[in-house]
């Protein structure tokens, strides 16, 4: 996904990816359902993020929360150019560092690999 984006919904979970984050705008909102968000590790955001009843874990540090399982997390990341806003009922949200992932093919065998030379799964064709 890239731009501004503003999700509301009622039930299921949300997954979204952002290879690249610049200063954009995004606002997701759940009644019952958990929230991951995957961004740059070089992003930049005004975050701020709360769960009823669930937790809040994070990859990014803001105020104190990189790692943390709290309910809820506020602080500037980074530059602070974008901002995100997650508010969930009853769920989890999670924000994580992306993950560039390849497909590799070699020799009948296929697998995923996840930044240079890392081999996650192989598996013969």
């Amino acid at each position: 996904i890239t731009g501004n984006f503003d999700l509301k919904t009622s039930s299921g979970k949300v997954t979204l990816t952002y290879p690249m984050f610049d200063n954009y705008k995004l606002k997701v909102g759940t009644t019952s359902g958990s929230v991951a968000l995957e961004l740059p590790a070089n992003a930049g955001f005004l975050l701020d993020a709360h769960s009823t009843s669930g937790k809040v874990q994070s990859d990014f540090s803001a105020d104190d929360t990189e790692g943390a399982n709290i309910k809820g997390a506020t602080g500037q990341v980074g530059t602070g150019a974008g901002q995100i806003i997650v508010n969930t009922t009853s769920g989890n949200i999670q924000l994580r560092k992306w993950k560039e992932k390849h497909m590799v093919k070699y020799w009948g065998y296929r697998g995923e690999m996840v930044g240079p030379n890392e081999i996650i799964r192989f598996k013969k064709e």
